[in-house]
């Protein structure tokens, strides 16, 4: 999912991650934030972390197919989304 990031930018209470790229689904995202919220059940890649999990609020998508902007509210930083975005195969998976 990374070679979709367009970019990451950090919030007083978050992270922005803008995503663009025929790939880039709203639904697929939607269902990615339902896994990675902190009661969710995370996936099978290793981004998403209960550790990761605990820090993370909510995560609201907004947009539409192509270009999507997830917002990532809680005490996480742009380089730990960053990272996450590396490992992250999420997408292939849903």
């Amino acid at each position: 999912m990374k070679e979709f990031v367009t970019g990451i930018d950090q919030k007083d209470h978050g992270v922005d991650v803008h995503l663009e790229g025929e790939p880039i689904k709203k639904g697929k995202l939607d269902k990615l934030s339902e896994l990675c919220r902190p009661d969710g059940p995370g996936c099978e890649s290793d981004c998403c972390t209960p550790e990761f999990r605990a820090q993370v609020e909510g995560i609201d998508v907004e947009g539409m197919d192509g270009n999507v902007t997830m917002h990532v509210r809680g005490a996480v930083t742009a380089a730990e989304i960053a990272a996450n975005l590396s490992k992250c195969d999420c997408m292939d998976e849903l």
